[in-house]
């Protein structure tokens, strides 16, 4: 009974320590968000206010209001909560449905 507790306490203090890696992943992937009204970007471990459009790797141009226009011309508005990587992939936070259709 002992040892069954044992695995019980292991099991999920590991399940815990892997969620956590997920979420520190998550938080730590570079790209660009929207903190607190604030479009920010992380690259490198550094995290720097976008003051003025920012172009990514891809072509995607990035303003400080978060609008966000494609190489196509066609472009969305970064909402609070959604990340949008240096290579220009939008993620929505998990739950939340893209709401936010493409305009041209």
């Amino acid at each position: 009974m002992k040892l069954l507790k044992q695995i019980g306490v292991l099991v999920t203090v590991a399940s815990l320590s892997l969620g956590a890696l997920s979420a520190a992943d998550e938080v730590l992937s570079d790209g660009a968000f929207i903190q607190g009204g604030k479009v920010k970007i992380l690259k490198a471990g550094q995290t720097t206010e976008v003051t003025e459009a920012t172009t990514l790797a891809d072509g995607t141009i990035i303003s400080p209001t978060g609008e966000v226009t494609r190489p196509d011309g066609k472009s969305m508005q970064l909402r609070e909560g959604q990340r949008i990587s240096l290579s220009g992939q939008v993620t929505n936070p998990p739950g939340v449905p893209d709401r936010a259709p493409n305009k041209q």
